[in-house]
């Protein structure tokens, strides 16, 4: 009875144990049969597999699998679970090379339920494995993607100037600036000039030359109906005197006869458009992020009202004046305005535009009411306001018929006038005006925006001769440069570096604006009709996301960055590796780079030639101890954020012959603690000072941070970091440089308006006498943000690629999260490279140290 009861309790036990833990899992292994990717088993945890397909297509995906369902699903983490096994994480082009990154699940949901993958074998046709970031680094060089030839071609042509303009409204050239641009008013023919604007031909005025024969004082009027884009100021056009296609005449027409009534009412338009503020979350209707003024109102608080005067150039007329607003709403749930009395209704967190019709008044005041609940806060952009005036003078801008046939009196009118009518700004027209000194304008047509020239001077755009571009055709590592750079860049020249002027890529691809498009543009075109498309590219200047200096701080923009919304947190920042990324008119459109991307932040000659001298030495340095050490710094842990061990985790990576020389901030640390966990945070900034200035290959850096500084020790104790502006200076390791990989926050932020212009990263690239070679870190926030797998893959590639250089390790770390990342792949788009990436890195692992047992005679 005794062993009875005993196997009576072994029986209880085994029908107890759940279902789920009686199936026999096989462990999980992906290998290739001839062009068949197979996985089989079940992995223990979430996991990728990347692979390249053979063909454009996605590879052919087929399962099998057995399940057992789980007990007590929770439903929280049932609605996260996919519904297959193997689904696709992500894919993207690599060069050319289609690759497909999977996410394989050991478990899923199916009819409600939890279920456990006991057996999986999955097989994806037409498919290789792709392992690591060198099994697509290893690939040919082949051209790739769609050329992108220039838009411009009068940037090539020889008998060709530009036209800058300040102002816009009606343009003056006269015949003398024409001879003082190196134009033969001999030989001139003003029947064969074309202008152009953004490849758009545009009509000319010629005035005197009805003799065929341009001279001095002769003149010919251009209509520019607006001036600047958000990189610019001026807006650039283009004048050729050999044109297949030239400019036709401004058309014109008789204003004689009507029996409209005579009025003097006209309408006029001013435009608020004074922005102050720069807010990277939210753009506007020009899908810019500068803004003139923001509103906010709490529930239980006051209103908030911004008020503007509309100084007339005219008297006021009675009638109703129309205002449009732009601007973007900051909160989730739609904004009630009011504009002087008059309600208006914006929608929740967008850019928009609206209009209200009101009584004419000199002021206008636009008022958040206080909601009734919660907050409500927006940004207003721009304040247009079209108002009645009354024609007592000469009005000096453009001005608006009335919506009916009427006629006006223009008072006081010169004898040499033109009025032009320029409400479609493409095609502008001459009014023929009878003679008088109040001539009647009796247009039959209504709601016409005209002009009238002859008594106050027109504003000149500066012209000059344009040289024509000659833009490579082959190289291998580009350089990219305001021109004025290209001479001071000349030491870096090889027979495979090529130098280029940004000013020929704008005026290739961009008809002479600045423009990020025209740089990317250029890349992809050498990307695909380039014998070996180009390996890497080095942008040579700073940049700011504030270029119009709507903040004041004088800032320039050199080469300007590709700003895009990639930041989860920040929305728009600087995105390098979009310039990087050669697939597709947007560069949002895939995630794998295609072109390491480096930037010197230069903003001088005196800089450069300084960066150049630092490059240098560097590049001559012998072999010393230092290539063969790394730095590893870490903040102190913050709730989840175990920063040292996150840095102890990422040190794995190195070889056990390489020397690490760690300061970890660890406010708890105790002597029973390793000796580089330190409570002082003022001995840690030491410590790292101190390793920084011995040399290090790399040195890496774990924790908080903003731009300016890493971690924040003690608010009320000087200094308050690890490292920050003021420690750059006092660095002394002259050529022993390191590469930095910056695993935190905003401190490769470049394009960061400030007074100072200048971020941690940039400081330590721009240190003449020490700093680093280059900097690797983020343009966005994102503290422990896929960092694991940026760091791993570039640092695998730096110890196993014979002569690494920067472009290939930062590739190969992009790759890596790409390849292998289960989330946090804004990163790849933030993570920023300040240093040239054609430079070899100086590392010397030596070889795996091997241990043997001692033997005793």
């Amino acid at each position: 009875m005794q062993v009875s009861k005993y196997l009576l309790i072994v029986v209880l036990i085994v029908v107890a144990i759940p279902r789920a833990a009686l199936a026999v899992v096989t462990p999980f292994t992906v290998t290739t049969r001839g062009t068949t990717v197979v996985l089989a088993g079940v992995p223990s945890q979430p996991t990728t597999v990347a692979v390249r397909s053979l063909t454009a297509a996605a590879p052919m995906l087929t399962v099998t699998m057995d399940t057992t369902m789980l007990d007590h699903p929770d439903p929280a983490r049932l609605a996260d679970l996919p519904t297959a096994p193997v689904t696709l994480l992500r894919s993207g082009s690599y060069r050319g090379y289609p690759v497909w990154v999977y996410q394989v699940q050991p478990t899923i949901q199916q009819q409600g339920q939890i279920q456990q993958v006991t057996q999986l074998n999955a097989m994806l046709d037409n498919a290789v494995v792709v392992e690591s970031p060198a099994d697509l680094q290893a690939l040919p060089r082949v051209p790739f993607g769609d050329p992108v030839p220039p838009t411009n071609p009068l940037a090539f042509d020889n008998h060709t100037w530009t036209l800058t303009v300040t102002t816009p409204g009606m343009q003056r050239v006269t015949g003398a600036m024409l001879a003082a641009a190196g134009i033969d008013l001999a030989t001139l023919n003003p029947a064969m000039v074309q202008v152009q604007h953004a490849g758009m031909v545009i009509p000319l005025d010629w005035r005197g030359v009805g003799d065929g024969v341009v001279d001095p004082h002769d003149e010919v009027r251009l209509w520019v109906d607006a001036v600047g884009d958000r990189w610019n100021q001026t807006t650039t056009l283009w004048l050729t005197t050999a044109a297949a296609t030239p400019s036709p005449p401004m058309t014109s027409r008789l204003a004689l006869d009507s029996t409209a009534p005579l009025t003097n009412t006209v309408w006029m338009t001013s435009t608020w458009d004074e922005p102050q503020l720069i807010e990277s979350r939210h753009a506007g209707v020009r899908g810019w992020h500068t803004f003139s003024r923001r509103l906010n109102s709490l529930a239980g608080g006051t209103a908030d009202a911004t008020t503007m005067l509309l100084t007339p150039t005219l008297p006021l007329a009675s009638g109703l004046m129309t205002v449009t607003l732009t601007g973007a709403t900051v909160t989730s749930l739609p904004v009630s305005l009011v504009v002087n009395t008059v309600p208006m209704r914006v929608p929740a967190t967008s850019a928009w535009h609206n209009s209200v019709a009101m009584t004419t008044t000199a002021a206008l005041t636009i008022t958040l009411p206080v909601p009734a609940s919660g907050a409500a806060s927006l940004l207003l952009e721009t304040v247009m306001v079209t108002r009645p005036m009354r024609l007592t003078t000469l009005p000096t801008e453009p001005f608006w018929s009335g919506p009916t046939p009427a006629r006006y009196a223009l008072p006081d009118a010169p004898p040499l006038r033109t009025l032009y009518d320029v409400t479609e700004p493409a095609q502008p027209q001459i009014v023929i005006l009878p003679a008088g000194q109040t001539p009647i304008l009796a247009d039959s047509l209504v709601n016409r925006r005209y002009l009238l020239v002859g008594h106050r001077p027109l504003p000149m755009p500066r012209l000059q001769r344009h040289i024509p571009i000659v833009l490579p055709t082959a190289g291998a590592d580009v350089i990219i440069a305001p021109r004025v750079f290209l001479h001071a860049l000349e030491p870096l020249r090889t027979p495979t570096t090529v130098l280029v002027a940004r000013e020929d890529l704008d005026a290739a691809w961009a008809f002479g604006q600045m423009s990020p498009d025209a740089l990317r543009s250029f890349l992809r075109h050498a990307a695909a009709t380039w014998p070996t498309p180009p390996t890497s590219v080095l942008f040579v200047g700073d940049g700011t996301a504030d270029p119009r200096d709507v903040l004041g701080y004088g800032q320039i923009t050199l080469i300007p960055p590709l700003l895009a919304e990639v930041d989860l947190w920040l929305g728009e920042t600087a995105c390098e590796s979009c310039y990087g990324q050669l697939d597709g008119a947007d560069p949002l459109d895939d995630l794998l780079p295609d072109l390491p991307v480096g930037r010197w932040p230069v903003k001088s000659i005196a800089e450069l030639t300084a960066l150049i001298a630092k490059q240098q030495r560097y590049t001559a340095a012998p072999w010393g101890v230092w290539q063969s050490t790394v730095g590893s710094v870490a903040d102190n842990a913050e709730g989840a954020l175990e920063f040292p061990q996150l840095a102890a985790q990422s040190e794995a990576v190195y070889p056990l012959t390489m020397t690490l020389h760690r300061a970890y901030y660890v406010p708890q640390a105790t002597t029973a603690d390793p000796a580089w966990h330190v409570a002082d945070a003022q001995a840690v900034r030491e410590r790292v000072l101190a390793i920084w200035n011995t040399g290090v290959t790399i040195m890496q850096y774990i924790g908080h941070s903003h731009a300016y500084q890493w971690a924040v020790t003690d608010p009320l104790v000087e200094p308050r970091g690890l490292l920050d502006l003021n420690a750059v200076s006092t660095l002394q390791n002259s050529e022993r440089l390191p590469l930095l990989l910056a695993l935190t926050c905003l401190t490769s932020a470049f394009q960061q308006p400030s007074p100072r212009g200048t971020t941690l990263d940039e400081a330590l690239v721009l240190h003449p006498d020490g700093g680093a070679i280059a900097t690797w870190g983020s343009s966005g926030l994102g503290v422990a943000h896929g960092h694991d797998h940026l760091q791993h893959g570039l640092v695998t590639a730096a110890l196993t690629i014979p002569q690494p250089t920067l472009g290939q390790i930062t590739e190969a770390g992009l790759l890596q999260l790409a390849l292998h990342g289960q989330c946090c792949t804004d990163a790849l788009r933030t993570t920023v490279l300040l240093g040239n990436p054609a430079t070899v890195l100086h590392i010397a692992p030596a070889p795996q140290r091997v241990w043997a047992s001692l033997v005793m005679k």
